[in-house]
């Protein structure tokens, strides 16, 4: 793994601001179990949302990306990518290698992992993270509706002796890909299905050892490690944090935002106002089952 740095980060959220105590009769007691009293619906779709956050990002920078990574599970095209779309958006040069990825909230990670590995290659490179995943909800559907935001998210990283990736542990539990998925047609009308109970034994069991495992690598004190999980639920953040220990860094921003799928871990990074000025762990995991946790060490 190469060095690099993370120079800067924006966002955009759906421009619907959905209130769930006013949508839901029991919406007092779904806040509750969520944690989240809003969720974000985009009336564009996931490629304008992504333009507006790419756009405002390199007005930010005032640099050419060498290379797009597009993570998104809310393409408009079945093909070609939508990285061509945003190529042909934000009017990039021809010379822009461009790379997708199917992706849901694991992405981020797999995306930063990726620069890291290309760095050397491609001096600067623009994450974007994109889902409109409201477009797939079943309107009678409340564990989803609930909690799903529509967001984008830009992040440029720089080829620079700053960070590093120090350990990278990925899971990949395919016999739990119908616990979190979308068929074309057929079951469930073709409408986003989810099993919140199923998805929340995997994270318990599973991720908690990884965040832990990353903390070692790092020379830092446990306590001066900042953490950044994906924003699933209250549920799921808390839960982590009271497994690993309530004294550690974990960030949160799941009740400002909801859950903005691929975006969570950018816009938490952004929220947190973080310097990424010393070591941090990030962690993603969701459909496929896949999962992603990595330690970053700054050097």
């Amino acid at each position: 793994m190469f060095s690099f740095n993370i120079l800067d980060i924006e966002f955009e959220l759906g421009s619907k601001k959905i209130d769930i105590k006013e949508s839901y009769p029991s919406g007092d007691r779904v806040i509750s179990a969520t944690g989240i009293p809003f969720v974000y619906e985009a009336e564009d779709n996931a490629e304008n949302l992504a333009t507006k956050a790419a756009k405002r990002l390199l007005n930010n920078i005032k640099i050419i990306p060498d290379c797009i990574i597009y993570v998104t599970q809310s393409q408009e095209y079945v093909l070609p990518g939508s990285g061509t779309i945003l190529h042909q958006n934000l009017e990039l040069p021809r010379s822009t290698a461009i790379f997708d990825i199917n992706a849901g909230c694991s992405g981020f990670v797999q995306a930063l992992i990726l620069s890291a590995s290309l760095i050397n290659n491609y001096n600067n490179i623009l994450i974007i993270c994109a889902d409109t995943y409201r477009k797939k909800l079943s309107k009678n559907d409340r564990s989803t509706n609930a909690v799903f935001s529509d967001g984008a998210s830009a992040t440029f990283v720089k080829k620079d002796n700053k960070l590093q990736i120090k350990k990278i542990i990925n899971q990949t539990y395919s016999k739990g890909r119908e616990i979190l998925n979308q068929k074309k047609d057929g079951f469930n009308e073709g409408k986003l299905y989810m099993s919140g109970r199923e998805l929340w034994d995997f994270t318990r069991v599973n991720i908690v050892p990884d965040i832990l495992n990353c903390m070692k690598i790092l020379k830092d004190d446990k306590n001066l490690i900042d953490i950044f999980i994906h924003q699933a639920s209250k549920l799921v953040v808390n839960g982590i944090k009271k497994k690993i220990g309530l004294d550690v860094n974990l960030h949160e921003n799941y009740s400002l935002r909801g859950n903005t799928v691929s975006s969570t871990l950018p816009i938490l990074l952004k929220d947190s106002k973080f310097d990424f000025k010393k070591d941090f762990v990030l962690s993603g995991f969701g459909v496929g089952i896949f999962s992603y946790t990595i330690a970053v060490e700054k050097i």
